[in-house]
């Protein structure tokens, strides 16, 4: 519920790595977005404490989900969000995992480190746009040209993707995942349960955030564009077909 909970804060501990924009890998697909170191060892993605275990916890991960998966209540919008972010983490040991998450609303101003991480999501999207402009089949001999299918989204007022792929991050705020938090001040919902996916096992120690990390509608807009009009892309064995 939206009761002010009784988090015992001074028992986290948050240490946001030593990753940079280019260590950064960028990836979408039908349900999410995604970011997380290009190779493991790359970089330390960052590492947290939580209370009840005297192990940390190293960050793989973090993805975001349109609309929430938790809800809280008393908050509007029958406690939904409309989106929901989580870090994962697996234990030092190996033993466990655990999620650092936050719901994602609009505010009145832009993220400005929650800009960059778009830019690297719509130059994904855009890499997968101009393969597919440039791509020529062979098909029984024949040459057709260049092959590009769009992709048409029913929700209007959508911008384009950035123009060629490679992003503008902003170069005075680090990729640090645990200031992406809009509100310092925050409490959290703690609990012991499972993965969100099969086979949902009970190994997660879940830490939700008590207040929303605020975005610009713009922002939101342009990341439900990234998650609704996805678009795969995979390569034939003869290397030269390609399927959106």
């Amino acid at each position: 519920t939206n009761s002010r909970c009784h988090t015992d804060m001074a028992a986290y501990d948050f240490n946001g790595g030593d990753c940079t924009w280019s260590d950064l890998k960028f990836s979408i697909s039908n349900n999410g977005v995604k970011v997380e170191p290009k190779s493991a060892g790359a970089c330390n993605f960052g590492q947290m404490n939580i209370p009840h275990t005297p192990n940390k916890f190293n960050a793989l991960q973090f993805h975001i989900h349109t609309y929430s998966e938790h809800e809280i209540e008393g908050t509007g919008n029958g406690g939904f969000f409309p989106a929901e972010l989580h870090v994962v983490h697996q234990e030092e040991t190996e033993a466990s995992f655990a999620v650092f998450g936050t719901m994602i609303n609009v505010g009145p101003e832009p993220h400005p480190q929650f800009e960059g991480f778009l830019q690297g999501w719509e130059a994904a999207a855009q890499k997968v746009e101009d393969d597919c402009a440039i791509l020529t089949r062979n098909i029984r001999g024949l040459q057709t040209g260049a092959v590009q299918q769009a992709v048409t989204c029913a929700a209007p007022g959508f911008g384009e993707y950035l123009n060629g792929t490679t992003p503008t991050f902003p170069s005075d705020v680090v990729p640090n995942v645990y200031e992406l938090p809009t509100n310092p001040d925050f409490g959290t919902f703690t609990y012991k349960g499972g993965l969100t996916t099969p086979g949902c096992t009970e190994i997660v120690n879940w830490n939700l955030l008590d207040t929303p990390m605020l975005i610009s509608q713009d922002q939101l807009a342009r990341l439900e564009k990234l998650i609704l009009c996805y678009v795969g892309k995979e390569f034939q064995d003869d290397g030269v077909t390609l399927n959106r």
